[in-house]
């Protein structure tokens, strides 16, 4: 059972054969109250996204990356993690 109020992560990764290279996929961080939004087949993710600077831009830089919550269906979460370009 989620406790309220604790903050979890979950990670994925792939370890290849005896060596110590590991593939990783990015993490997931949710409360007790994220999870409970889920219903079954669906899988909550975190994906980035450029969104503009609330301050005046710096050295030429206007955005910066955000993680944003996102539902995705489990099949959907399944071929995402077919590509390889997702698991970096």
């Amino acid at each position: 059972m989620l406790r309220p109020g604790v903050l979890y992560s979950a990670i994925g990764y792939q370890k290849r054969g005896g060596s110590s290279s590991q593939v990783n996929i990015r993490d997931v961080s949710f409360r007790a109250a994220d999870f409970a939004k889920l219903k079954p087949g669906q899988v909550l993710i975190q994906r980035g996204e450029s969104v503009p600077l609330k301050t005046p831009e710096t050295n030429g830089v206007n955005s910066e990356i955000v993680f944003v919550d996102k539902v995705i269906s489990q099949e959907d979460f399944e071929r995402e993690g077919q590509n390889w370009a997702n698991c970096e």
